[in-house]
C-alpha cells in the first residue's frame, strides 16, 4: 500500500515541479512543496493506521481558553 502511495506522490511531483522550476516560480514552488509534504505525511500516517487528532479540537480548546 505504501509503495503505491509513494508512487502516486512521486507522479504528482513529477507532473507539477518541472513547470514551476522552468518558469522560476519560486514562491509557488515553496507552497507546492510544503503542501505536498503535509499531504504525503498525512497519507502515510493514515495508511499506517495512525489517526491524528482533529485540528478542530485544538482550536476549540484555544477558543474556550481565550473566551473564559
Amino acid at each position: 500500500m505504501s509503495l503505491l502511495l509513494a508512487g502516486g506522490f512521486f507522479l504528482l511531483a513529477l507532473i507539477g515541479l518541472p513547470a514551476l522550476i522552468r518558469e522560476k516560480r519560486w514562491r509557488e514552488l515553496g507552497v507546492f512543496a510544503v503542501l505536498w509534504l503535509l499531504a504525503a505525511a498525512l497519507a502515510f500516517l493514515l495508511a499506517a493506521g495512525v489517526y491524528p487528532p482533529s485540528p478542530l479540537e485544538s482550536f476549540r480548546g484555544l477558543a474556550q481558553h481565550l473566551l473564559s
